[in-house]
Parts: structure tokens; C-alpha cells; sequence
């Protein structure tokens, strides 16, 4: 017979944070945890009414091992599909650019979560919201809106656009358009819309099965982001986790790492809001080689609400 491997739930160093597997222990770290349901269900709540707000942020410090990356599977599996949940490592020697976390965020919309692809989620939920259909359930929506003929389902769409861009003013229109498309085009052109949504390059020939002219340019990036988190909160808010912000202590020491991460972070709740940013990093390098390199202002919005985690006892 075969032999069972089983590998220990901490024993790896890069645990995979979007493995299908999920072994939990819902007494570790549950205060924290807790902690970031009540303010991913804030958001989602003051959304819901018609309030912007900045995003919100949560610094999780913890010793190496213990469990910040387990911490994650267990945000997916409680909020999903609830949430719309992104996991980012910093690149250990180059910057956080904008770019970079556009093209995160929308690779992993493209991921399913316990069954339901997260970019079903929102545009599902979006979609339901507007058209007066219960949120909760966005495949409904989305399989109701598929068995339309197509010219009806594009005038409910059409519908739900204008709904969306007179409740806020500030939506990049044709940004929001592609967003939408995305569940109802074949999979060829989900990828290239994809791709295209998270400021990649296109081939000639993606860029004309889906009608771009031209990419997504670096001026109309923020305003990206904010079509996302803005139509994203009242049902599924972005949950945005950068984990081992220890990457961004740079061997030169000059701090230009940890600098540019702090103007990304400040432009998340500044300038684009309506989203949760949970920060996970090491203590001592918290305290030793990252807070030193912060200007005052980017401390106060990286810091937001400390929270710390504690090694999980043998028991």
C-alpha cells in the first residue's frame, strides 16, 4: 500500500495562503481574526449606506512561525465569497509600484475561492445589487443574467452601469464596463480582459479579441483601483493582505523600499478608500528596519490598528 505524508500545518516556510487544504484551529489567534471581520463587515456596512470612507488599516505583528500566512487561508474561508481577499508578498528587491498591485489584485480575482471565482463574486453581487436581486447569492444573478438573449442582458448591465456611475462619480466608465463583462465573455477573452484590467501588456491579438486600443495607463491606475474598491465594498469588500513586509528591509539600508511602500499605502487611504489593508510583518524588523524609514505621515496611516500575534502554544 501507499504511505500517507502528511506535513505538519506551520512546518512550511512559504505556506501556500490560496491552498484548497485548509487546516484550522479556530482558538489561534481568534481575537485577531475577529478583529478583521469587524472591520471588513465595517466597511461593507458603511458601504451599504452610502458612506466612503479611507481604507482601513491593521498592522499584525507576530514572531517568524507564527502563523500569519494560516491566518489568511482562514480570512478566505470565513469571508469568502463576502470578501474579495489578495495576498502580496513584497518582491525582495524592487518596489510596490501601483502597477504591480493592480496586477495582483486582478491575477488574483481570477482565482476561485471555496468554489466561487472571486471576480464572479463582485461583478455577480454588483450586478445583483443594482437590479434590485438579493447579493448574497451572486451566481444566481450571474446565471439568470446568462440566459438571457444577449441584447437583453447587455441593456441590464447597461442599467446597472448608470445606476453605478450616478451613485459615484468618480468610477472609471470604461474600466467598469471591461469589470463587468468579465463572467459573461468566453475564456479566451476573460484572460485577455483580465490582463488587460491589471495593467499587463497585451498581445496584438488579445488586445483585438477584446477591442484595446491601448493599455491601461499609468495616470488612470489609482482611478482603477478605485472603480474596484468603490463597487466592490457594499457587497464584497477588497480585502488587501501584504504579508512579510520584512522583504521590503533592503541590504543598502537607504530605506527606499520601505519608503515607496509607505506612499503606496498613503494613496490606498487617501486617495483610493473603501478597502481593508492588513499588514503582517516580523516585530523586531517591524520596529528595527521598517518603522525608522517612515516619514510621520506614512506611519500613521501604515500603523492604523496594531494588533499582535502570539506563538501558538504546543497544546
Amino acid at each position: 500500500g501507499g504511505r500517507l505524508v502528511t506535513t505538519p500545518a506551520f512546518a512550511s516556510p512559504h505556506a501556500d495562503p490560496w491552498a484548497a487544504e485548509l487546516v484550522d484551529l479556530p482558538s489561534l489567534h481568534a481575537g485577531v481574526s475577529e478583529a478583521i471581520f469587524e472591520v471588513v463587515h465595517g466597511v461593507r456596512a458603511a458601504a451599504g449606506e452610502g458612506r466612503g470612507q479611507p481604507a482601513q488599516t491593521l498592522l499584525v505583528l507576530g514572531a517568524a512561525g507564527a502563523g500569519k500566512t494560516h491566518l489568511f487561508t482562514r480570512l478566505r474561508r470565513r469571508l469568502g465569497p463576502r470578501a474579495l481577499l489578495v495576498h502580496v508578498r513584497p518582491p525582495a528587491s524592487s518596489e510596490i509600484t501601483p502597477r504591480l498591485l493592480v496586477g495582483e489584485i486582478l491575477e488574483q480575482l481570477g482565482y476561485e475561492s471555496f468554489g466561487v471565482r472571486q471576480v464572479d463574486a463582485l461583478v455577480g453581487g454588483t450586478l445583483a445589487r443594482c437590479l434590485g436581486e438579493p447579493p448574497e447569492f451572486p451566481r444566481v444573478c450571474l446565471d439568470q443574467l446568462q440566459q438571457l438573449p444577449a441584447a437583453a442582458r447587455e441593456e441590464r448591465i447597461e442599467t446597472a452601469i448608470e445606476r453605478l456611475l450616478e451613485r459615484h462619480q468618480r468610477l472609471d466608465e470604461s474600466y467598469l464596463r471591461r469589470l463587468l463583462s468579465v463572467p459573461f465573455a468566453t475564456a479566451r477573452e476573460a484572460r485577455a480582459l483580465l490582463a488587460w484590467l491589471g495593467g499587463r501588456e497585451l498581445d496584438p491579438v488579445q488586445a483585438a479579441r477584446i477591442g484595446a486600443h491601448e493599455e491601461l495607463g499609468d495616470e488612470r491606475l489609482v482611478s482603477a483601483l478605485r472603480t474596484l474598491t468603490v463597487i466592490a465594498a457594499p457587497t464584497s469588500p477588497l480585502l488587501l493582505v501584504f504579508d512579510q513586509l520584512e522583504n521590503l528591509i533592503d541590504p543598502r539600508g537607504d530605506g527606499h523600499l520601505v519608503h515607496a511602500y509607505g506612499n503606496l499605502v498613503a494613496e490606498l487611504v487617501d486617495a483610493v478608500g473603501d478597502l481593508v489593508v492588513a499588514q503582517m510583518v516580523i516585530d523586531t524588523e517591524w520596529s528595527r528596519g521598517l518603522l525608522p524609514h517612515l516619514s510621520a505621515a506614512q506611519r500613521t496611516r501604515v500603523e492604523g490598528r496594531r494588533l499582535t500575534l502570539g506563538l501558538p502554544s504546543p497544546e
